[in-house]
C-alpha cells in the first residue's frame, strides 16, 4: 500500500451506479404516481367541500357544481401538468441539498405555472361552465399538500441520515483553504448524508499542519479508491492541475465514483451556474439556469393571453384616445422611438404621442431644467407636453399601445424600462445588466414612485428585479401597478 494510506475502515460495500441509478429511477416513478394520487384526492376533496358550502351555506344564491364527472378533464390536465412540470424542474430528484424553503417554493411556483395552463385552456376553449374559484381552490390546496408531503419527506431522510444511514462518503481531492471550507460544509448538515472521508493533497506536509485528515497525495487516489468504500470525489481545481483531469476522471469512472470539479474562484458570485452542452461539448454556465427557463416560457404566455385581452377590451379607450389627439392638433397619433430590448435588441416603442411634433429638436434647449440625475431626461412641467398629454400620462394611457410591442415580443408585461440607446451608452458597467431580462410597460421603478425615484435608486430596483426574478414577483408588481396608476405618483 502506498506510503500515507491508511487501511480501510469496516464500511458497507457500494451498490453498483447501474443498480443504484435504477433504484433511484424507481423511486422517482413511485413518488410521481403518489403525486398524482395525492392531487387527485385534493382535486376531490376541494370540489365536495365547494359544493358542500354552496348548497348549505350559499343557496340558493349560487348554483351547485356541475356533476364531477364534467371535471375529469381538469382533474387529468391539472394533475399531469403538475407532475410535469415537477419533473422537468428536477422536483424528483434528491432531497439532499434541497431546503425545506426551496421545496415550498418549488411547490408554488409549479402551482402558479399550473393556474396558468388552466387557465389559458379554459380561456381558450371558452367553456364559462368551469368555475375558476374551483380551480385556484384547487392549485392553493394542491401546493399547500405537496409542500407539507415534500417538507415531512425531507424531515424523515434528514433524521435518517443524521443517525449516519444512507450516507455517500466523499473523498476530496486538494487542500487550502477550499478543502477546509468544503469539509467543514459538509460536517456542518448531517442531515444531508454526505461524509468527508479525508483528502489527498499536493503537499502531505502543509495539508496535515493544517489540521486537514490527509490519506495521502494525489497519486494514491487510484489506490485510495480500490481500496476505500467511496461515493464521490472532490477535485479542488484551485490547487489541481487541469491536465491530469484526462488521468483522474477515468479512474473514477472505472470504480463507477461520481466525480465534481470546483474550480471556481472565490470571489466569484457562483448562484447561477450549471452545467449544458454546447454541439455535444460540456461546458459550465453561468446566467439564466435551466429553472427559469419553463418560468419564461408561462411568463410569455401570460404576456400573449393577458396582452390580447388587453387589447380587446382596452379598443374603445384606444379609439377615443386616437381620435381626441387627432382632433386636438396636428400630428400623428403615434410616438415612435427605437428603444434598447433584451440584451440591447432595437425595437420600435408605441406610445401615445402626449408632446408637440418637434419635441425631441426641442430638447436640447431644456437640457438645463433637467430633473433627473444620470443620462435620463425627465422635466415635471415640460412645455413641449399638450394639454391632452398631461392627462394621458397622469392616467397612464398613453403607454397602452405598448400591448402591441408585448404581442410582438418586444416586450413584456412586467420587466425594467426600455431605454434609448443614447442613455445606455452613459450606463456604468454594472448597470447594463438590467438589458438581460426583456423590458416591460410595468415594473419595480413604475410600482415605486416612477419620477420621485432617483436613478441610482432606479438601476438598484431593476438589479434586484433581475437577479431575483420569479413569477411571484412579476404577480406582486402586477397587483401593485393598479393603485400605482390611481395615485399617478411620480407621472409626468
Amino acid at each position: 500500500m502506498p506510503d500515507g494510506v491508511r487501511p480501510t475502515r469496516s464500511l458497507d460495500r457500494r451498490r453498483s451506479p447501474a443498480v443504484i441509478k435504477e433504484h433511484e429511477s424507481l423511486l422517482r416513478g413511485v413518488h410521481m404516481v403518489l403525486d398524482a394520487m395525492l392531487l387527485g384526492l385534493v382535486f376531490g376533496a376541494v370540489y365536495a367541500a365547494q359544493n358542500l358550502v354552496r348548497l348549505e351555506l350559499l343557496a340558493p344564491d349560487v348554483p351547485a357544481l356541475l356533476p364531477f364527472a364534467e371535471y375529469q378533464w381538469v382533474v387529468l390536465a391539472a394533475v399531469a401538468g403538475w407532475v410535469v412540470v415537477l419533473q422537468v424542474t428536477g422536483g424528483y430528484y434528491s432531497y439532499r441539498s434541497a431546503s425545506f424553503g426551496s421545496l415550498v417554493w418549488m411547490q408554488l411556483r409549479t402551482g402558479v405555472a399550473v393556474a396558468a395552463i388552466l387557465g389559458f385552456a379554459i380561456f381558450a376553449l371558452k367553456d364559462p361552465s368551469v368555475s375558476r374559484s374551483l380551480i385556484l381552490s384547487f392549485v392553493a390546496v394542491g401546493v399547500c399538500a405537496l409542500s407539507l408531503e415534500r417538507v415531512a419527506i425531507k424531515w424523515l431522510l434528514d433524521r435518517i441520515r443524521s443517525r449516519h444511514y444512507n450516507q455517500r462518503y466523499v473523498l476530496v481531492v486538494g487542500a487550502g483553504a477550499q478543502a477546509r471550507e468544503l469539509i467543514a460544509s459538509i460536517d456542518a448538515n448531517p442531515g444531508r448524508g454526505y461524509q468527508a472521508v479525508g483528502c489527498l493533497a499536493p503537499d502531505v506536509a502543509a495539508a496535515a499542519s493544517e489540521g486537514l485528515d490527509v490519506l495521502g497525495t494525489v497519486e494514491d487516489l487510484d489506490a485510495v479508491l480500490k481500496s476505500r468504500p467511496v461515493d464521490e470525489v472532490a477535485f479542488l481545481m484551485n490547487d489541481l492541475p487541469t491536465a491530469r483531469l484526462g488521468e483522474w476522471l477515468p479512474l473514477c469512472a472505472r470504480e463507477g465514483v461520481k466525480a465534481r470539479l470546483f474550480f471556481l474562484p472565490p470571489t466569484l458570485d457562483t448562484r447561477d451556474n450549471y452545467l449544458e452542452t454546447l454541439n455535444g461539448i460540456p461546458s459550465i454556465s453561468f446566467g439564466i439556469p435551466p429553472s427559469r427557463y419553463w418560468q419564461l416560457l408561462v411568463k410569455r404566455l401570460i404576456d400573449v393571453v393577458v396582452a390580447s385581452a388587453a387589447l380587446l377590451v382596452a379598443a374603445p379607450l384606444l379609439l377615443v384616445t386616437a381620435a381626441a389627439i387627432r382632433v386636438t392638433g396636428p400630428g400623428p397619433v403615434f410616438f415612435r422611438q427605437i428603444r434598447y430590448g433584451l440584451n440591447k435588441r432595437r425595437f420600435t416603442l408605441l406610445k401615445f404621442r402626449t408632446m408637440v411634433v418637434d419635441a425631441e429638436n426641442r430638447r436640447g434647449e431644456l437640457e438645463a431644467l433637467n430633473e433627473m440625475d444620470g443620462p435620463v431626461f425627465k422635466i415635471r412641467n415640460d412645455p413641449r407636453v399638450t394639454r391632452l398629454g398631461r392627462v394621458l400620462r397622469a392616467t397612464s394611457v398613453d403607454e397602452l399601445p405598448q400591448l402591441v410591442n408585448v404581442l410582438l415580443g418586444h416586450m413584456s408585461l412586467v420587466g425594467p424600462r426600455p431605454p434609448i440607446p443614447s442613455e445606455v451608452d452613459a450606463y456604468e458597467p454594472w448597470q447594463r445588466r438590467r438589458l438581460s431580462m426583456k423590458p416591460g410597460i410595468t415594473g419595480p421603478w413604475q410600482v415605486s414612485g416612477r419620477n420621485r425615484v432617483d436613478f441610482q435608486r432606479w438601476m438598484h430596483l431593476d438589479m434586484d428585479y433581475v437577479d431575483n426574478w420569479n413569477l411571484l414577483k412579476d404577480l406582486k408588481i402586477l397587483l401593485r401597478t393598479v393603485p400605482a396608476i390611481v395615485r399617478g405618483t411620480g407621472a409626468w
